[in-house]
């Protein structure tokens, strides 16, 4: 995903609509991972490092006390 944002600001694909629908719609559903990723790195380019933190430990603490949480209520019953 970083070299296909890098290759639309180099403007080497034209970056509208295909932008949104190659990197939000395709990669975005196929790799939710990538999207994270890159929301991360472009904080970290803005500087905005608080942000990208909060960002990163909010994502893993959250996603991981969800899941253990279903798991608590499906192995409970």
């Amino acid at each position: 995903m970083g070299l296909l944002i890098a290759a639309f600001e180099a403007e080497i694909f034209a970056p509208d609509p295909w932008r949104q629908i190659i990197g939000l719609g395709f990669l975005g559903a196929l790799t939710t991972f990538s999207t994270f990723s890159m929301d991360n790195v472009l904080l970290m380019q803005q500087g905005a490092f608080l942000k990208m933190g909060l960002n990163i430990v909010l994502n893993v603490v959250l996603s991981i006390s969800a899941c253990w949480i279903g798991f608590q209520m499906l192995t409970k019953s």
